[in-house]
């Protein structure tokens, strides 16, 4: 994607994170967990800003309007971790990367 971004254009990725040192696929999702290690690899960041994930993670769950809005696919699903929003902890978050050319 870098390639063909124009230079002094701007390339926004999202993806997920997770609380590991290595990367981990969550298979109730088919979808990676990227340890922070690998997010910075994977952009080639010399300046890369780490994230607390754990507090993070304490303002996500201590939010009224991210609680309000999790779709009932998940909270429906008896084999889901947010099923019926009793959420006590996240096993991944949503991260962006921004880079510019």
């Amino acid at each position: 994607m870098k390639r063909v971004v124009k230079n002094g254009g701007v390339l926004l990725i999202t993806t997920s994170a997770g609380n590991k040192k290595e990367d981990v696929f969550h298979e109730k999702t088919r979808g990676w967990c990227f340890s922070q290690e690998s997010l910075r690899k994977m952009g080639s960041l010399n300046e890369f800003s780490p994230f607390e994930y754990e507090k993070s993670e304490k303002s996500i769950l201590s939010s009224d309007k991210w609680f309000s809005r999790i779709d009932t696919y998940y909270t429906g699903d008896p084999e889901s971790e947010f099923y019926r929003k009793q959420i006590k902890r996240l096993d991944y978050l949503p991260v962006g990367i921004k880079l510019v050319k």
